[in-house]
């Protein structure tokens, strides 16, 4: 029992909730302190925990968009269908073969020319 700023106790009403709305907190029973989700597993309330969190690590290589849950980065990749996040090495890589190719044009045109001189 709490006591009013009068001095006089408080006590606590009860108020009844919709029997719907009592039947599906019964069955969520771990709710979110920042929002008004419940869950039915403790699980599901760690995972929707990260959604609050203001850091998201995980950021797009292409577009910029960060999330908080490296699954939910993944997720997101999807929409650049032919665009697969890249390692460094891979990157590297694509570049060194990039310069390989401009180098044998060059030397395909270098010997294009020759052929017209003659």
């Amino acid at each position: 029992m709490a006591t009013r700023v009068d001095g006089n106790p408080e006590e606590d009403v009860v108020v009844p909730l919709p029997e719907e709305q009592d039947e599906y907190s019964r069955l969520h029973p771990y709710p979110c302190d920042f929002c008004s989700r419940r869950f039915s597993k403790k699980s599901g309330l760690t995972m929707h925990m990260l959604s609050h969190q203001i850091e998201r690590p995980h950021e797009c290589n292409l577009c910029g968009a960060s999330y908080s849950r490296k699954a939910e980065l993944v997720e997101h990749m999807k929409i650049h269908a032919y665009a697969p996040i890249k390692t460094e090495e891979e990157e590297e890589e694509e570049e060194d073969e990039g310069k390989e190719f401009q180098r044998e044009v060059a030397r395909m045109r270098k010997d294009l020319s020759k052929d017209e001189v003659r």
